[in-house]
């Protein structure tokens, strides 16, 4: 609905204006119907007002020299505004005076009420006085002129709380820009710096809050590697002391199999900082992590269990054996299993050897591989909200440098 090249700040401003106008709205719909209601009723009282004092004249005053004097009354009577005419009528009705000579003459039988005809509202009133000259008092009201003021007022509350919304839009668009805003754009440039090799650079963390603790778990992530940066460099020269000393081709192979191993964890977390970083959208961030895992590591079966409202540990994400109907709904309680295990002591769990270990389960499947396994728990804030479990189908497949790697993988991540 709103376009992806504005800033949060603005997002936040649009949708509370758009916010008040449907809560405005929703409110002006009931008022104006009773307000409507409420001019309508106030005419009728206005013409009840002007019917007793002219009958009450004509009660009192009955002799014919004074009919000057009550028609005076009656003009005087009817000089508001809002009172179009005033018809009096006597007895087998006859017309005893009118404010408007187009309206001297009386055709249609008495009824007493009120009868509205566009804006006109006609109001009757019949004379309960036995003695009285005066039947019935007819006023006509003119609705157009009294609901002037009420569209007046509802024109200036309008006014208002259309005023009152940009005013309000502006300053929590100002706040959202000063605490989210500016410094999400700080963490961006840091990240930018990152990118580059600048692995020293540091964002900066004003204050603990979601953006906050953002800053701070990329700075562990850039801290973890400036630390492997620094041991690849002394693997380096340990490399070429070792390329100097031993004349084994075996020992260099496996020299330079470490070597890669630790690059390819290296590069694993560079891109994980640069694509996961900005990423606030679970699903998104776990597929991300997938696509990671599959093309950096060459892993393939694993699965990524996350932390639900009943704490337990249900299965989320299936790559390799994991992807079958057995395990689709494979769901652990802390402490059952390698995953559940490794969720309640809160630390990494390797297992060299799946089939010599009682805590792994589903021995008697066929499709879980018979090599090692490793659970890593995903801690937020020293809780747990999810475990990666990994297999390989050699035994010992995971040594020291893999689970540093997918630990400080698994707190990014968290």
């Amino acid at each position: 609905m709103f376009s992806r090249n504005l800033s949060v700040s603005k997002q936040v401003a649009l949708r509370i204006v758009l916010l008040g106008l449907i809560i405005a709205t929703f409110v002006f719909s009931f008022l104006i119907p009773i307000q409507i209601r409420l001019d309508r009723k106030h005419a009728i009282e206005h013409a009840d007002l002007v019917a007793d004092a002219i009958s009450s004249a004509y009660n009192v005053l009955d002799r014919p020299e004074e009919l000057d004097s009550i028609s005076q009354l009656l003009i005087d009577a009817a000089g508001s505004s809002d009172v179009a005419w005033v018809r009096i009528v006597g007895h087998d009705n006859e017309i005893l005076y009118g404010t408007d000579p187009e309206y001297m003459k009386r055709d249609e039988s008495y009824l007493q009420g009120e009868k509205q005809i566009g804006a006109m509202l006609y109001v009757t009133r019949k004379i309960a006085v036995s003695h009285s000259p005066v039947q019935a008092i007819e006023v006509a009201m003119d609705l157009s002129i009294i609901q002037a003021e009420s569209k007046l007022l509802f024109a200036k509350l309008i006014f208002a709380v259309l005023a009152l919304l940009a005013l309000l839009a502006l300053f929590i668009g100002r706040m959202t820009h000063k605490l989210v805003g500016k410094r999400l754009q700080k963490l961006v440039t840091a990240m930018g710096n990152a990118e580059k090799g600048s692995f020293l650079v540091r964002a900066q963390v004003d204050r603990i809050d979601e953006v906050g603790l953002l800053a701070i778990a990329f700075n562990k992530l850039l801290a973890a590697l400036t630390r492997m940066q620094v041991k690849e460099i002394e693997w380096e020269h340990d490399l070429q002391e070792a390329h100097e000393q031993l004349s084994i081709k075996d020992q260099l192979e496996r020299a330079n199999k470490s070597l890669k191993r630790r690059i390819k964890a290296q590069e694993l977390l560079t891109e994980a900082s640069q694509h996961l970083g900005g990423v606030l959208n679970k699903n998104t961030l776990v597929q991300r992590l997938v696509d990671l895992l599959k093309n950096k590591l060459g892993w393939s079966d694993f699965g990524i269990f996350l932390l639900t409202p009943e704490s337990t540990l249900r299965m989320q994400i299936a790559s390799g054996f994991l992807d079958t109907p057995f395990f689709e709904h494979l769901e652990f309680q802390f402490g059952e299993g390698v995953t559940g295990i490794a969720a309640e002591s809160k630390k990494p769990l390797f297992i060299p050897d799946i089939e010599k270990d009682t805590r792994v389960l589903f021995k008697d499947r066929p499709e879980l591989p018979r090599g090692s396994t490793l659970a890593i728990p995903m801690l937020y804030q020293e809780r747990v909200i999810g475990v990666m479990t990994f297999f390989r189908q050699e035994p010992s497949a995971f040594d020291e440098q893999d689970i540093n790697m997918l630990d400080t993988l698994g707190a990014f991540i968290s």
